[in-house]
């Protein structure tokens, strides 16, 4: 393989759902390859990486029942859920349904596989992203006298707080129900909070309020063990993040650089509850989730949000690395590694010959991705 000069890598680093999380695996082959001149960061998404239930969505567990579809068919043109809602509350129509849903939980594939298989990480909606295993819907009986079908099915069809109608799933990163991996992995060098799916899963997720996590569980919030503190958190999501691209006009306060800004109460900053909105393309659905807290939004100078409501102002561009080598791998099935190939280093020709050694090694997904399981660095 060529010397990995000046090549920057990124990997996701999302430790899993098993209780032997991964994260060590990633910061070693991280430090394999930049002890070769490579220039790797790890990106994990710093919580579960939430997989939202509610009636207003098309994915929970009521929808392998037909009654609980004929339902939905009725009112699908109705403005509001309200009548939807009080007929599901209906006695007779809440006792079949449940009825029915707890027998194909026994045999359904789908049901299963999606939904029973997981209810030890499964909750009503909150705040907290750190939630324990004994509070789990696995474990509704005991704290509510419900079975789990029973429980799920009263939470999705009262949307009142706490829980506002939802259940959330953690989809990565929580296998151990406890988040001291993912503190582990953050505190290394070279590793920011990201993720992102372009947004491919817009019908069951919302990461948006990522950012404003970290600020409110990882330096004020947390109760199952250390906190961050707020000075690393800010740097990362900044000046590290802003490295990471390439952006050198940016990241830190002082004169020269980019004013993009955000002046913040942390007494205030919380994440609100997530919201189903068919507000997209062909009415589309997705996951909103608003925040407060957030004084000023400012970017270049130009203030784009005043405590949470846009002034119409539009000073942004999309931002490019500068120095970034286009390459085209033909046959590459996946995403070509490399975020940038700065001056001086391999180049093209030998970032391609790079490429196409890991799609060589990787069998297709993610050839960066399996080079890094299976390489021998």
């Amino acid at each position: 393989m060529s010397k990995l000069d000046n090549v920057t890598f990124t990997t996701n680093g999302n430790t899993g759902m098993t209780k032997t999380p991964n994260h060590k695996g990633f910061l070693k082959q991280q430090s394999k390859i930049n002890n070769r001149g490579g220039d790797m960061y790890v990106t994990p998404m710093m919580r579960g990486g939430t997989w939202f239930w509610g009636i207003e969505a098309e994915v929970h567990p009521l929808m392998y029942c037909k009654i609980y579809r004929e339902i939905e068919e009725k009112y699908k043109n109705h403005p509001t859920m309200s009548d939807m809602l009080k007929e599901l509350q209906r006695e007779d129509i809440r006792k079949s349904i449940i009825d029915d849903l707890n027998r194909k939980a026994k045999f359904h594939s789908g049901m299963k596989s999606f939904f029973m298989d997981h209810l030890r990480f499964v909750w009503p909606w909150s705040n907290d992203p750190e939630r324990k295993e004994e509070d789990s819907v696995k474990y509704s009986m005991k704290h509510t006298g419900k079975d789990p079908i029973t429980f799920m099915y009263d939470v999705l069809t009262h949307p009142e707080e706490p829980h506002n109608g939802i259940l959330c799933r953690p989809l990565y990163n929580y296998g151990t129900h406890n988040m001291d991996p993912l503190r582990e992995m953050f505190l290394s060098d070279k590793v920011v909070n990201g993720f992102n799916d372009a947004g491919a899963h817009t019908k069951i997720q919302c990461e948006a309020t990522a950012p404003t996590t970290m600020m409110t569980f990882w330096c004020r919030d947390r109760t199952r063990g250390p906190k961050l503190p707020i000075e690393l958190v800010v740097k990362k999501q900044t000046l590290d993040t802003a490295t990471m691209m390439g952006l050198t006009d940016r990241g830190v306060l002082k004169p020269g650089m980019r004013a993009d800004v955000n002046v913040i109460n942390m007494k205030t900053l919380n994440c609100l509850p997530p919201k189903y909105k068919n507000d997209m393309p062909l009415g589309a659905g997705r996951w909103t989730q608003d925040v407060t807290g957030y004084h000023f939004t400012i970017c270049n100078g130009v203030v784009t949000f005043e405590n949470g409501i846009s002034t119409g102002a539009l000073p942004g561009r999309i931002a490019k690395n500068p120095k970034r080598t286009g390459i085209v791998a033909n046959g590459l099935k996946g995403s070509i590694p490399p975020a940038k190939v700065l001056e001086g280093g391999i180049g093209a020709e030998g970032l391609k010959e790079l490429v196409l050694e890991m799609q060589a090694k990787s069998n297709g997904f993610s050839a960066i991705q399996k080079t890094l399981n299976n390489s021998k660095l």
